[in-house]
């Protein structure tokens, strides 16, 4: 296969949104972009029906919140192969709850990313993710979802 460099002019998510509609799920992955993306769609009022973030600071959980989203889950995500409804990786921190309030999650996200937690592989969700960097242990993040 060959790759050929194609040049991407820069898009402001509610620009997109605008120009090829509001789609029911979308996964923000913006290289800390994430909230600028949640104030437009805010701004503009066009939101996806769910959506999904990296769950790397409970401020991104407040951002959803402002954006108007009411319903949460924290999912962890890893580069092991363990097949679940959610994907390859995923496993759902509440797997049998539906969802959580804005304060559950806040919480809940704060307790997964404290950095002087001991990290389980053996739970779904565990604290300590942050210092899952190395080789030898795999790679450990957790995302957010949010619904209305």
């Amino acid at each position: 296969t060959s790759c050929a460099v194609r040049p991407v002019k820069p898009q402001h998510c509610a620009h997109l949104l605008l120009r090829y509609g509001t789609p029911k799920f979308v996964r923000l992955d913006l290289g800390g972009g994430e909230e600028q993306c949640l104030a437009e769609m805010k701004e503009s009022n066009i939101k996806p029906e769910m959506i999904s973030v990296p769950g790397f600071s409970e401020t991104y959980v407040a951002a959803l919140a402002a954006a108007g989203y009411t319903k949460f889950r924290l999912v962890r995500q890893d580069s092991s192969d363990v097949p679940s409804t959610l994907g390859m990786g995923a496993r759902d921190c509440d797997p049998h709850q539906d969802w959580r309030s804005l304060d559950s999650a806040e919480g809940g996200l704060r307790w997964l990313l404290d950095p002087e937690g001991q990290f389980d592989s053996s739970l779904a969700c565990s604290q300590g993710a942050r210092r899952l960097d190395t080789e030898e242990v795999g790679r450990v993040w957790y995302d957010v979802h949010a619904s209305f």
